[in-house]
């Protein structure tokens, strides 16, 4: 079973570059439709937002992990065109126009499966952040019992269903050789 970790700071981006935060997304358009949007290349890192008035101000300044609130504030109104337009975008199927941006950091993250049920949470799972019900706690989806099936890290599998399936794969080529060496000593003789 692959399952997509979903992280607390994981953003949406918007096609006019404003961004949503994935557990207001999820609350707004459901898992499933979240899964749908494309993965950008660019990540969430310490220098993901830029403040002119910031690096006026501090001559060291690189860029933060979170937007500048106080030179960039968001009306509440603001907030919600974002939400208008996410919704208004997921509706005419447009996740093209759309980006899903991971995180280089975590405030505690979900694990979902394709169909985009919940099948497990970090243990610091911020459960009054994320709007969803509370999450009960299943071993083997933790990173430790995980192994990413792709470079980028955003779907994984349990260890020990990649261990079964080179397992088997080692069964079923150890059985072919038999086979076809046993049917050259036959053939031979």
């Amino acid at each position: 079973m692959l399952v997509r970790r979903l992280d607390y700071y994981d953003l949406i981006e918007l096609p006019n570059g404003r961004h949503v935060p994935v557990p207001i997304a999820i609350e707004a358009i459901g898992i499933r439709n979240v899964l749908k949007i494309p993965i950008a290349k660019e990540v969430r890192d310490d220098q993901f937002y830029w403040c002119n008035k910031c690096a006026e101000l501090y001559p060291l300044y690189e860029g933060s992990f979170f937007k500048c609130t106080w030179h960039n504030p968001e009306s509440e109104k603001e907030n919600e065109e974002k939400i208008s337009i996410l919704k208004r975008l997921v509706n005419q199927g447009e996740f093209k126009k759309l980006k899903y941006i991971v995180s280089t950091s975590t405030g505690g993250y979900i694990f979902v499966n394709k169909e985009g049920k919940i099948v497990g949470r970090s243990f610091w799972f911020p459960v009054d952040k994320w709007q969803i019900p509370n999450i009960e706690f299943d071993p083997k989806f933790t990173l430790c019992n995980l192994k990413p099936r792709d470079k980028r890290g955003i779907w994984y599998e349990p260890i020990y269903d990649y261990y079964r399936r080179r397992a088997m794969m080692i069964i079923i080529v150890g059985f072919i050789i038999l086979v076809a060496v046993a049917t050259y000593l036959f053939l031979m003789g």
